[in-house]
């Protein structure tokens, strides 16, 4: 371990090769760091980190590339990274690798700034970061947003988050200078601040917040975004300031809170993806089976690594040797550059052998060398009892390279379960997760001054636990409408019940054309290049992917009091109707288990799309996940029957996941360059009109309408919201968001899922306008809404052609494509900062939409909200709106936000102004999206003064109207939607395919209000005002 261990430590930093005598080996000289600033926001089992870090180029030229090396917590999704040298801001997007890199090499050979940010493939908590041509003595200020689920804690029972000390450098052997003013920047310059927000469920209660590795500041009650006079029980912060930009160990923080282990399933609908949803199902099982009676052996690290940690390690196998059962069979082995076991083979545990074990852990010692931890791991499971489960206990401080071969044999270990404990704060996330992940076990970390015994004794209890691998989670949808037709029962679904098989490129129903004769002497043949331009995954078997992942494939043994989270990734093409619940079984010898848990909806956003996706990366990454499960039409599994080219189709599809959500990974790359020159110098490529081939990729189907309304349509209306529980007025942190529309309490909210119309001519397929879901979906909760308080804006339509290929997505084939097949997902200039107090906990604020969509964004919002929804939602204080009297916009007009702001301040808060906009002046296609904005959940529209200026109908005109229907509902909801119907059809029927399927759920409504079936009547009585 010795060597490789701390070789980890030198790569962190910023640095720079410097110059050495010829065959002397290459040393970095590190860049001052001046600043470092984390911002972490908790939502419930879920983190979203904003890790910025500033570094100056202290030397009097322009250095050509720059390399920054920082770690993070195994398993997060890095879903954002921005670089800002001098003035200038660059934005990371998401593509292949090898095209990233091509992409930013060119870039920088052209003299530009750019940034490439990679996973590094031996180690998936280590990221390295390259910026090219930064300027003399200029600051270089890099900026990294990441996801991540927290950790159930078995000592306290809370969640713990950990920012990885690297991110802070550790310094290595420098040269003297190098070394001199990292001191100098360390004490004088450097500044360390971490901020941690925690917001829980209304229910749920925050006991306290605690660090055993730093001295913290501690706020209970509100967060650092609300008012000082906030408070709620919810609610908390923690702060870290230092003096110093160097760490000494793993910033931790447990959250303690009554309620957090209530399981849950929180769905979340794509922003911009029709039909995209994807649910979390969280939980900390709570059930006793009879223990079973394995072989369990204590795989122990004693390399050089482990000095000042052996006492931990000794105190750990105690509690685990004096909490064995009788009978069970044990061993104990260490580890370093060799291996050695106290018994040949494990022994009965009983008086004898335990004070034999007892005595050999009086010899422990950190002297076994480096690190090589595969040998004694394939050595201990050689040595196992075949008839009798295998229970292997991994203590270790974990810092190895070789980490996918012992990932790869420990997963494919039978009859076998590998647990790991993390010794101290240097132990790596990633091989400590992975080996517990892939030996279908979990893991616990344990630092330097934290107390060990609970996460013992639950260690001993899971390997106790009896093996159930058959876990199942199936998706309920409930009874309504449904476009699909399957009306009026109840849906089953899961992904493990749906059949992967793939059929043949070659395979065709149709009769082979008769195919024109090839001449063996061409005199017009020429000789073909050697090496012709091909794409990466051209040639490659066409696998789309089925219609709800799940991720993990196969859902790991669930061990009391630990969180176990399981995600669904349900494609446009599963059932549209609303999930209500999802139900979790497995079996065992004793009976079945079962658990069924009610879905919440949390809105519009990406933020569980994007932990789902990673989730199912990182699977695909180790060799595991739903393609290896694939089979093609004989039967066969595809990753043996494409041997060749198995570990491109795995590539291919991880890349898809990564392009398609916006996260990185060990295929997928973020790169940064200057949008307008990229413009320049790349133009778009050629749509392909003909025929396309089964095997190219199709963007995701994007929602014609942006999705501002959706954000509040869904939050449950019969629970009042009260600005003590959120924060006061803009300083609640849920984001900016507008609603408009007045919500009746009796409708509970509408869930906003755009149901659009797909329309498919000459390969090309279109979405109409949004409209909600059918009947009975699920209202949301407090937290829901704080989940969906404001959604990133949509990225900019794709280029090239849409298609529609069985509602799957395939990659596309051919270096020509390539652009196309991140077109739909290129990232958009920075958003504007928030106003204090107003940024949101995932996703991007409604000023960031305002500002990137211009007026389209105002068209589709609603009029401003009440006081109470405004604190709720962390939206301007309703001092800044200018409305009048009730609080609606003045007749015949309503107000766009315009967005001003310095371009030498990217670090200040943004200033807006209100521009009063008259609605008889705008054209009818951006009245038609305001119009469709103000539907109901249900179909139908509430007459609203707003409603009747965009369709340009007096009160006089509306009272007098009369269209035939009456019922309890009440005569105006009837009339204010055959007008809206009216006017759409008479208006804009040019625009048909946008907002057809609004229409058509409407007249469903309409229908079901006239008994008399009167519905087509009413439009047009309707219509006659038009």
């Amino acid at each position: 371990m010795g060597t490789q261990y701390y070789h980890r430590q030198h790569l962190c930093g910023c640095w720079i090769f410097c110059e050495t005598k010829p065959y002397s080996p290459a040393k970095r000289r590190y860049l001052p760091q001046v600043d470092l600033n984390s911002s972490t926001t908790i939502l419930a089992t879920t983190s979203r980190t904003t890790l910025k870090q500033t570094f100056v180029n202290d030397q009097d030229k322009k250095l050509n590339e720059v390399q920054y090396t920082f770690p993070l917590y195994d398993g997060v999704s890095v879903v954002g990274f921005t670089c800002t040298v001098g003035s200038k801001t660059i934005v990371g997007i998401v593509k292949e690798k090898q095209e990233a890199r091509v992409v930013y090499q060119a870039a920088v050979a052209r003299g530009e700034t750019a940034g490439l940010l990679e996973q590094l493939p031996e180690a998936s908590d280590v990221f390295t970061t390259s910026i090219g041509n930064v300027p003399a003595k200029e600051k270089v200020r890099i900026e990294i947003v990441y996801l991540g689920e927290l950790k159930h804690d078995a000592e306290t029972d809370g969640s713990r988050f950990t920012i990885p000390t690297i991110i802070a450098p550790r310094y290595g052997a420098l040269s003297g200078e190098s070394a001199s003013t990292l001191s100098n920047s360390a004490s004088k310059k450097g500044r360390i601040s971490i901020s941690v927000d925690v917001t829980l469920e209304d229910e749920t209660i925050v006991r306290g917040l605690q660090s055993p590795s730093h001295p913290i500041a501690v706020t209970m009650g509100r967060t650092s975004q609300m008012h000082e006079d906030a408070f709620s029980n919810n609610h908390a912060s923690a702060t870290l300031t230092l003096g110093s930009t160097e760490l000494d160990k793993d910033f931790i923080v447990v959250v303690l809170a009554k309620g957090t282990d209530t399981p849950r399933a929180l769905l979340e609908r794509h922003h911009t993806i029709f039909n995209q949803r994807a649910i979390m199902t969280t939980l900390v099982p709570k059930f006793n089976l009879p223990n079973i009676s394995p072989e369990i052996v204590f795989v122990v690290d004693r390399s050089g690594s482990m000095q000042g940690k052996i006492e931990l390690v000794v105190s750990a196998m105690k509690i685990f040797l004096k909490s064995l059962p009788i009978g069970v069979k044990f061993n104990i082995c260490s580890f370093g550059s060799t291996y050695s076991f106290l018994f040949e083979r494990s022994k009965t545990y009983d008086q004898s052998s335990l004070k034999e074990a007892l005595s050999h852990l009086d010899t422990f010692a950190a002297n076994y060398g480096g690190t090589e931890m595969l040998r004694p791991v394939k050595a201990t499971v050689e040595n196992r009892y075949k008839d009798l489960p295998l229970e292997v206990m991994v203590l270790t401080d974990g810092e190895i390279w070789n980490q996918e071969e012992l990932f790869t044999f420990v997963h494919e270990t039978a009859n076998a379960r590998f647990f790991t404990l993390g010794i101290g704060h240097g132990a790596s996330s990633a091989l400590v997760e992975g080996i517990a992940r892939a030996g279908n076990g979990f893991a616990q970390f344990v630092g330097d001054n934290e107390k060990m015994d609970r996460r013992v004794v639950r260690m001993l209890k899971g390997a106790l636990t009896p093996h159930i691998t058959d876990y199942t989670l199936e998706v309920t949808y409930g009874q309504g409408e449904s476009p699909s037709g399957d009306d009026d029962f109840e849906m089953v679904d899961s992904a493990s019940t749906e059949t992967l098989t793939i059929r043949s490129l070659a395979s065709n129903t149709k009769e082979p054309e008769q195919k024109k004769p090839i001449s063996l002497f061409d005199t017009n043949a020429t000789e073909e290049p050697p090496n012709p331009p091909a794409g990466r995954y051209d040639n490659l078997i066409s696998v789309p992917p089925p219609k709800i992942i799940q991720a993990p494939h196969k859902i790991p043994t669930l061990y009391p009091f630990n969180r176990t989270t399981v995600y669904l990734l349900l494609g446009p093409d599963a059932p549209t109707k609303a999930p209500k619940a999802v139900t979790l079984r497995g079996t065992s010898q004793h009976g079945p288990l079962e658990l069924e848990i009610p879905i919440q909806d949390v809105g519009v956003g990406e933020t569980m799309h994007q932990l789902a996706a990673k989730k199912a990366v990182h699977e695909l990454e180790h060799g595991r996940g739903w393609i290896t499960e694939a089979r093609d039409g004989n039967g066969s599994l595809l990753k043996t029957a494409h041997e060749g080219k198995w570990d491109l189709i795995v590539e291919r599809e991880a890349v898809r996941l990564g392009v398609l959500f916006q996260v990185g990974g060990k295929w997928c790359s973020f790169v940064a360059v200057d949008r307008e020159s990229q413009q320049e110098h790349h133009k778009p490529p050629p749509t392909d009109t003909g025929s396309t081939s089964e095997t190219q990729f199709r963007p995701p189907v994007r929602l014609s309408q942006p999705p501002a309304r959706m954000l509040f349509s869904g939050a449950a209306a019969s629970q009042p919201v009260s600005q003590q529980q959120f924060g006061s007025s803009s300083s609640s942190s849920f984001g900016t968001l507008s609603v408009g529309g007045r919500r009746s309490a009796g409708r509970g909210g509408g869930y906003a899922a755009g149901i659009g119309k797909r329309k498919e001519m000459s390969g090309t397929l279109s979405m109409a306008s949004a409209a909600p879901a059918p009947p009975g979906a699920m209202q949301r909760s407090s937290m829901g809404a704080a989940f969906a308080a404001t959604a990133p804006p949509p990225a900019p339509a794709p280029m090239g052609q849409l298609q529609q290929c069985h509602g799957m997505l395939s990659l596309q084939q051919g270096n020509n494509d390539r652009d196309q097949m991140v077109g739909y997902s290129q990232a958009l200039p920075p958003p504007p900062p928030m106003a204090p107090g107003g940024g949101p906990l995932f996703g991007t604020s409604r000023a960031a939409f305002d500002h990137q969509h211009g007026s389209n964004a105002q068209q589709n919002s609603r009029s401003a909200a009440s006081p109470a929804a405004s604190a709720f939602l962390g939206g301007v204080s309703a001092a800044k709106k200018k409305v009048t009297g009730s609080g609606r916009p003045g007749k015949g007009s309503f107000y766009r936000r315009s967005r001003t702001r310095g371009l030498e301040n990217d670090d200040e808060d943004s200033e807006y102004a209100e521009v009063e906009v008259d609605i008889r002046s705008l054209p009818d296609t951006e009245k038609m999206h305001k119009i469709i904005d103000l539907q109901e959940f249900d179909g139908s529209w509430q007459v609203s003064d707003r409603l009747l200026e965009l369709l340009g109908v007096s009160a006089d005109q509306f009272t007098s109207l009369d269209v035939g229907i009456n019922s309890l509902v009440g005569n105006k909801t009837h009339r204010a939607t055959a007008l809206a119907i009216a006017w759409l059809k008479a208006k804009i029927p040019a625009e048909e395919d946008v907002w057809e399927m609004v229409v058509d759920k409407a007249m469903g409504w309409l229908s079901a209000q006239s008994r008399d079936g009167s519905a087509d009547e009413a439009v047009k009585l309707a219509g006659k005002v038009f």
